[in-house]
């Protein structure tokens, strides 16, 4: 059996059973608040809690029914309104009613129910509206680093690009030196213009200082000398017969 959202706590008459059956509210008649006598009771699903006067006292010992919209049932007189006054300085109270079989009863229970409802949803609603800006934080955070890293990514690969067809240029400038070239000397010098690390950025093709090239039918002595400032030399076979290289 499903639980009711309202409750009738601590009140053994046969005016808060009908009550309880007219209203649709679960009864828990208990003569005082205790944890046997809260054992059964599901608080976080109740909206509406109806009670005697008399027990305000002790409800209010039990943070467990904080947070309810509490109906007191109780006449109209002296040691009542001093109660409900004494309870109200620690708690809000709802409505007070003088009997359980008045319209007015029904009618702030039902008004009670509502607020109370309206209450819950709202504060659903709040921690939905929350979780979906939290929600949609996290992706911008997600989409931002994305869209960084693939910039990143981008500028690489473009800087990449820049430099390879920047050292094609310089090959094929190279070689059409090399093409265009009237002798062995023409093309050293034209090579040397076109590698020269003053002429270049660090990144834009092979630097060198010094171009040799040699073939096996040279002589010893003209094959032999090479540039006395290069720290390293590079030789690369041409064909068969001979080699160029290149200093650095």
């Amino acid at each position: 059996m499903p639980m009711s959202s309202i409750a009738i706590l601590g009140d053994e008459s046969t005016d808060a059973a009908t009550a309880a059956e007219t209203i649709g509210a679960a009864n828990f008649p208990f003569k005082s608040f205790s944890s046997e006598s809260l054992k059964d009771i599901r608080a976080a699903s109740l909206d509406v809690v109806v009670l005697p006067v008399a027990l305000l006292s002790e409800k209010a010992a039990h943070p467990e029914l904080s947070g309810k919209k509490v109906i007191a049932v109780g006449t109209y007189d002296d040691a009542n309104a001093e109660s409900v006054l004494q309870y109200m300085q620690v708690d809000s109270l709802y409505a007070w009613v003088d009997s359980y079989s008045t319209t007015e009863f029904q009618n702030h229970v039902m008004a009670a129910l509502d607020q109370a409802r309206e209450a819950r949803q709202a504060t659903e609603s709040l921690a939905m509206f929350f979780e979906h800006n939290q929600t949609l934080q996290r992706l911008s955070e997600e989409l931002e680093q994305r869209i960084e890293q693939r910039r990143t990514e981008l500028n690489d690969s473009t800087w990449r690009l820049q430099q390879s067809q920047r050292r094609s240029e310089v090959m094929h400038r190279a070689l059409n030196a090399v093409h265009i070239s009237q002798s062995i000397p023409e093309i050293e010098r034209q090579l040397i213009q076109i590698l020269n690390t003053q002429s270049l950025a660090s990144t834009e093709a092979p630097h060198v200082d010094w171009v040799r090239i040699t073939f096996s039918s040279q002589s010893r002595l003209d094959a032999a000398p090479m540039d006395k400032r290069a720290g390293t030399v590079y030789t690369v076979p041409i064909g068969t017969d001979g080699h160029i290289h290149f200093g650095r």
